[in-house]
């Protein structure tokens, strides 16, 4: 890689938007993946357009691990928010979740208001700041705490509805013509659509039928990895796989034109399974490869 990086075009709708997965900050944190991390600090030193990203998510994923109950591994987690930081910066916080959410439908999209990131960029900041856990002011440790607390609702929700929601398509794929396939890109389509329309007309008109499929073919992967785990012989309880969770989520992001890099095979393995045709989530070298040759042009 040519690491004079002054001369790189930075025209913002040419640049990879890649959104590093919570196991990339983890692996760098413990030394897994040192021999990507000099590229990585490389490509983080254009900011403007930021070409890696972090997200609600991976700041939530490991703010939930700063607690009382894990306090001997606060080092490990506080370093991982410390290469968000590195990478990341600021500029390089993903837009909120319904904001994206509301992209994979909309075809034109408002101005995103960046005051919620700044929040996250802002909780990041005050644990990095702490040498050690004690270092932690009550306050902070409360407001992660609701945040947890929250977060864990959140998953316990979704599990209960994807179980039984799963079970019904299952049984509606069988007695229908429909595959797993069709099914889930019907749901996740309807469900998508209404929501837009309902929370936010104003911001244009929503995108054809098709364009919306393209756009949000990894969501609909996805769920459909999800239906044929359902039918499987061991079956599929989402309570026993809570990494889901954010998993499902993290999949809307690429219909915001963000690539999803990711060191977690079974989310790969689900694109498979859920036949994802050009899927926009892929591992860190070929994600590292695609910033590189963007800088080298």
């Amino acid at each position: 890689m040519n690491t004079s990086l002054a001369g790189a075009k930075t025209t913002e709708h040419e640049a990879p938007r890649l959104l590093l997965d919570t196991n990339v900050f983890r692996g760098l944190a413990i030394g897994r993946l040192q021999s990507y991390a000099h590229r990585l600090v490389e490509i983080s030193k254009i900011r403007i357009p930021p070409l890696l990203w972090a997200c609600e998510i991976t700041v939530e994923e490991l703010l939930n691990h700063i607690r009382v109950e894990e306090a001997a591994d606060f080092a490990h987690f506080r370093a991982a928010l410390e290469w968000m930081e590195r990478l990341c910066g600021n500029a390089g916080m993903a837009e909120t979740l319904p904001w994206i959410l509301r992209h994979g439908a909309v075809a034109t999209m408002g101005r995103h208001d960046d005051r919620f990131s700044a929040t996250f960029n802002q909780l990041r900041r005050q644990v990095i700041k702490a040498d050690r856990f004690e270092d932690l002011s009550i306050a902070l440790l409360r407001n992660i705490a609701t945040r947890r607390t929250r977060y864990l609702e959140q998953i316990d929700d979704w599990a209960r509805y994807v179980k039984v929601s799963l079970r019904e398509i299952q049984v509606r794929v069988k007695r229908s013509r429909l595959d797993a396939i069709a099914m889930s890109k019907k749901s996740v389509l309807h469900v998508s659509r209404v929501r837009a329309i309902e929370e936010a007309p104003a911001w244009g008109p929503l995108r054809s039928v098709k364009d919306q499929a393209l756009a949000q073919r990894e969501r609909i992967a996805f769920e459909a990895a999800q239906i044929f785990k359902v039918g499987g012989r061991t079956g599929y309880d989402p309570a026993n796989h809570p990494t889901d969770y954010s998993d499902m989520w993290l999949c809307a992001y690429p219909a915001a034109g963000y690539t999803l890099v990711t060191q977690d095979g079974r989310l790969m393995e689900a694109m498979r399974h859920g036949r994802c045709k050009a899927p926009r989530i892929v591992d860190l070298e070929k994600g590292i490869a695609m910033a590189e040759a963007w800088l080298n042009r």
